[in-house]
């Protein structure tokens, strides 16, 4: 697992530089810093400062809140633009896709492994990552643990049951009593106007509790996305690891079909002919050559006249 976390850091620090946010005196930064302060300011008047009544407007809320986001959103295309210049070379295609080839053949460099394998490694991962949370000691616990212990989302059902139930008898009760008579209150106009004051500030706080949710982690994840670039030896681990991850996936390729096999041409062999005995004619022929072949003897005429005079006497 650790080789896993040195690759997942030298990817980060490759594509996550920390040349890759804008300087501290860029104008991004100012715009931020601004838009972040007004969200706060009325933030507070909204929620602490005094109770939110109908009569009172939430357009500023909600206007500083749109301005920091769009704020992120501008630092987070700068960074995205100074990224692209510093891994990927000049040419014509678009900007995306150059980040995303380079992210590939770095992907591949480090894992020595093509994309069609990508998928098998992140598996790897995600199991060896459980594995390392299911052995940790009992001191090495996380904060996000002791949450399901206080509420479990899947209780959810069992809680409506009980606050419908709870309503149910409080409304019971109300209705026996004498003191106090429950038709009468439910058709006063002061008790509607509280319910809708109260519909209604259950509605903004429901909206503005999602929202700020957002906001807080977009913060949070620019938080540790600056952290691990200005201070690479100190980065979180699990950030670069959850990097690396979302790359292997959105990298993955399938595997490309095995090629056909070459046909082969069989190789020609000579036909040896079996071999055949002579026959009687064949015999004959060639005993016929031979004699005529063969040189003739000389006669006896000839043989006297080559007789020496030596030899008459």
């Amino acid at each position: 697992m650790d080789e896993y976390y040195k690759i997942a850091a030298a990817y980060f620090k490759e594509f996550e530089p920390r040349g890759a946010f804008p300087g501290l005196k860029s104008g991004h930064w100012y715009l931020w810093a601004l838009s972040l302060a007004f969200f706060i300011y009325f933030g507070y008047e909204f929620f602490f400062e005094s109770a939110p009544s109908f009569e009172k407007t939430y357009w500023q809320f909600f206007a500083s809140e749109v301005a920091f986001l769009l704020s992120c959103g501008l630092i987070a295309f700068e960074r995205f633009r100074l990224t692209v210049r510093a891994t990927s070379a000049d040419s014509d295609t678009k900007p995306v896709e150059r980040l995303a080839n380079s992210k590939r053949e770095k992907l591949e460099e480090l894992l020595e492994r093509p994309t069609w394998k990508f998928m098998a490694t992140a598996k790897e991962i995600i199991e060896l990552r459980a594995l390392e949370k299911a052995c940790r000691t009992t001191s090495d616990k996380d904060f996000a643990e002791l949450f399901p212990k206080i509420y479990d989302p899947e209780s959810k059902a069992r809680l409506l049951t009980l606050m419908t139930a709870l309503i149910g008898l409080v409304i019971a009760f109300l209705g026996k009593s004498e003191a106090l008579n429950f038709m009468e209150t439910m058709g006063d106009e002061g008790t509607w106007a509280f319910l809708k004051a109260l519909a209604q500030l259950a509605a903004v706080t429901f909206i503005g509790g999602v929202v700020s949710y957002q906001v807080l982690r977009q913060i949070l994840e620019l938080v540790l996305y600056l952290f691990s670039s200005l201070f690479p030896v100190l980065h979180n681990r699990q950030v670069t690891l959850d990097y690396l991850l979302r790359d292997l996936i959105r990298f993955h390729r399938m595997e490309p079909p095995a090629p056909p096999p070459v046909a082969q041409a069989p190789a020609e062999t000579l036909q040896l002919s079996p071999r055949r005995e002579p026959g009687l004619g064949t015999l004959i022929a060639a005993v016929c050559l031979a004699l005529i072949r063969q040189p003739s003897a000389p006669s006896d005429n000839a043989s006297a006249k080559h007789k020496t005079p030596s030899d008459n006497s």
